[in-house]
């Protein structure tokens, strides 16, 4: 039912940007290197105890892979250096611990080249699918071309390690329903951040970030008109200091989440392992959620089937993990969902950091283009996405409240449109004009 309703899975509360960026390169390029990334795991894991080898000499002796190693780390390196080469490669190629054992789902978020990519074992959460599909064909085209060249610093620095293998073809299944205007307007916008001139890994990773607040937005907008959410996020200027929408942040989350369920019982009512068991007997010992005699319908009950399997307590393989779970674990990383924990009790809520404003801004200006007006921008951002800040904070307070969130500050949401722009200013990205306006995008020079 997730996979009908998001387009993917959320079997897990442990999935990285790395395990997507690296399902997605791999349907990108059309498959699987037949070496499953083994080569570079080994590598920077020289020193892991007795359980694995990957001493030099067995590195030299290993069919296959031993002549690519040789070529990278040449015996005219004394023992000393040439450790210290593993342990510098390791830095570059593993900064975010993404690479995992030899032949048990290696990953890397630093998958510049085709030839650096490994096995996935987090592709079956189809993220990697989803973003394959919403990016288009000119987005799949710029970004085959940046995993097959080699002219960025991280795969010039590893082009002894690049070992190009055979492929074990993957293709992307297809989707269970036509996109939507809001999965139009992700494809348009991540094919216009992959238009700029920035260098490999930083495109990469403006990629991933946009496409992980992205997919989060889409799961808060499939169950609204168009599939577009309205949701604000919060924005704060320095670290630890006080967010002054964030109840009001945390009740949009909260909402978009309740228009999901709503479209998850949708599918739930029509779902056909559902419409064969409705009206079965139960067998000896079934569990059996109760809905109650006045419950006639499948459309009635789904609902009723949902709450009740949210406040069920599920064991062993029969645990569910529920999309705000799965998005958490994800969003938190790249920082578009706030807090870190939820300990605190705020619930949770989407905000934007400065990277996350820079990537939003590189996907609505031109690299070559004129300045847009920073209201324009910020206009055109909800409008395709329902993504509000407060920068226009009349109109943003009334779609806000359209949503069901209502009594938003002005004053609190201005002051948040005013967080954003200070940080696009800092960065570079936006100016401010003597007529008090602002834009961003072209030459600021």
């Amino acid at each position: 039912m997730f996979q009908l309703v998001l387009g993917h899975t959320t079997g897990t509360t442990v999935i990285k940007g790395v395990h997507v960026m690296n399902d997605l390169a791999q349907l990108i390029v059309g498959g699987v290197p037949q070496h499953k990334g083994d080569l570079m795991a080994r590598v920077i894991r020289e020193d892991v105890g007795r359980e694995e080898d990957h001493s030099d000499a067995s590195l030299r002796s290993t069919p296959g892979l031993g002549e690519v190693y040789a070529r990278a780390v040449p015996l005219t390196l004394s023992p000393r250096e040439r450790s210290r080469l593993r342990r510098a490669l390791g830095a570059v190629f593993n900064h975010d611990g993404g690479v995992y054992k030899p032949s048990s789902g290696m990953a890397s978020g630093l998958a510049t080249h085709r030839a650096l990519l490994g096995e996935e074992g987090f592709r079956r959460f189809q993220l990697g699918a989803l973003l394959f599909r919403l990016l288009g064909e000119p987005g799949r085209a710029r970004l085959n071309t940046l995993l097959t060249t080699a002219d960025d610093p991280v795969s010039r620095l590893l082009t002894p390690l690049l070992y190009d293998a055979p492929l074990s073809p993957r293709v992307a299944p297809e989707a269970a329903e036509p996109p939507s205007p809001f999965d139009l307007a992700v494809g348009r916008r991540l094919t216009a951040l992959l238009a700029h001139p920035l260098s490999k890994p930083a495109l990469l990773r403006a990629l991933l970030l946009g496409a992980t607040l992205l997919i989060t937005l889409r799961a808060l907008g499939v169950g609204c008109p168009d599939g577009r959410p309205a949701a604000l996020a919060t924005v704060t200027l320095d670290e630890g200091g006080a967010v002054p929408l964030r109840a009001a942040a945390a009740q949009s989350f909260k909402r978009g989440l309740i228009r999901l369920d709503e479209r998850l019982a949708r599918a739930l009512a029509t779902h056909p392992a559902l419409i064969r068991a409705w009206g079965r007997p139960a067998a000896s010992g079934d569990e059996r959620v109760p809905l109650g005699q006045e419950l006639k319908t499948l459309d009635e009950a789904a609902p009723v089937m949902l709450r009740a399997a949210r406040t069920h307590r599920w064991v062993g393989e029969r645990d569910v993990y529920w999309p705000e779970e799965f998005l958490a674990a994800l969003g938190r990383k790249a920082g578009c969902i706030q807090p870190r924990t939820d300990r605190a009790g705020w619930g949770k809520r989407l905000a934007l950091t400065g990277d996350l404003i820079e990537v939003l801004l590189l996907m609505y200006t031109e690299p070559d283009g004129p300045p847009v007006p920073w209201r324009t921008l910020w206009e055109q951002i909800a409008a395709e996405l329902g993504l509000v800040i407060g920068v226009n904070a009349h109109r943003d307070a009334e779609l806000l409240d359209a949503a069901g969130v209502a009594h938003v500050s002005q004053d609190a949401l201005e002051e948040n449109g005013e967080a954003a722009l200070e940080l696009a200013v800092r960065r570079g990205l936006a100016r401010r004009l003597p007529d008090s306006d602002a834009e961003a995008g072209g030459s600021l020079t």
